[in-house]
């Protein structure tokens, strides 16, 4: 008898708390690691090397030392994101045989890369956090949730943090 293949999940991740929320989210609630293959991704966007956004801060690279430096460390944070991630499943579970993969990307668009990986891996679900911006700032910059529930090649769960209030009053 051939054992039933596992169900791929993929977790796109960076370094916000509400990707971390999306994580500690599935988890508990949807994770069977008896069933489950995860994909631990984050992607490292190009455009924060050609302007230099790092950490909130932004900084125009003056030469090719300092571009190679901010890219470095770019790529650095990025892997750090899927080995901590990937440290806090292995730590919840164990006793667990726990079936998982890290990719750390670097894109243009992160939200081509996560349809793209998702789709030649053929993932059967992709998790991903919602950081909640408003409408405007979603019209002016786009939602990486958004794009990927309107593209990807499987079903997509965006987890929404709630705020304490809203906690307080379940």
């Amino acid at each position: 008898m051939t054992a039933t293949p596992k169900r791929t999940v993929l977790l796109a991740l960076d370094a916000s708390p509400a990707a971390r929320y999306a994580l500690d989210y599935f988890l508990e609630t949807s994770y069977r690691p008896d069933k489950d293959h995860l994909v631990l991704m984050s992607v490292a966007d190009d455009a924060q090397t050609s302007i230099g956004v790092f950490e909130d801060m932004i900084a125009v690279p003056g030469d090719d030392d300092q571009r190679k430096e901010l890219e470095a460390q770019i790529a650095k944070d990025t892997l750090a994101i899927v080995q901590e991630a990937e440290r806090i499943v292995l730590q919840k579970y164990e006793k667990a045989q726990v079936s998982s993969e890290t990719y750390a990307v670097k894109s243009d668009e992160p939200r081509d890369a996560i349809v793209d990986t998702a789709a030649d891996l053929h993932a059967r679900l992709i998790v991903m956090g919602s950081r909640g911006n408003g409408a405007l700032k979603r019209a002016l910059l786009g939602s990486v949730s958004d794009y990927v529930v309107h593209n990807a090649p499987c079903p997509v769960l965006i987890v929404h943090q709630q705020d304490e209030k809203e906690e307080k009053e379940e």
